[in-house]
């Protein structure tokens, strides 16, 4: 695949920060081809110096790492109660919670 040039700065934080996700919620030794396949896309825009594309590429690897592992929460239903998502309503992801329909007062 070849190498690339080593980051520095916010890059490489967020380089670090890949690593440490994967090496804190995956077991030793337990294949993840889709995983690594993603990670090694998220690593190219780490090393690419495009700043503006590296909140994105962290966040979206975070979502696919959960559902990779089984811990990402139904995102097509309220979590407590598994009502529909309704159109033009905002909802917030709380932890431990799920998504929960946020009122117009609430802070997300």
């Amino acid at each position: 695949m070849g190498g690339y040039v080593m980051p520095t700065g916010d890059a490489l934080m967020s380089g670090y920060y890949l690593n440490e996700l994967i090496l804190h919620l995956l077991a030793r030794d337990d294949p993840h081809p889709r995983l690594f396949d993603i990670y090694a896309n998220v690593v190219q825009v780490v090393a690419s110096g495009h700043g503006e594309a590296l909140q994105a590429a962290l966040r979206t690897f975070e979502l696919l790492l959960l559902r990779e592992i089984g811990l990402l929460p139904m995102l097509d239903a309220q979590t407590m109660t598994l009502a529909q998502l309704e159109s033009g309503a905002r909802y917030s992801l709380v932890p431990e919670g799920g998504l929960r329909q946020t009122n117009a007062g609430d802070r997300a």
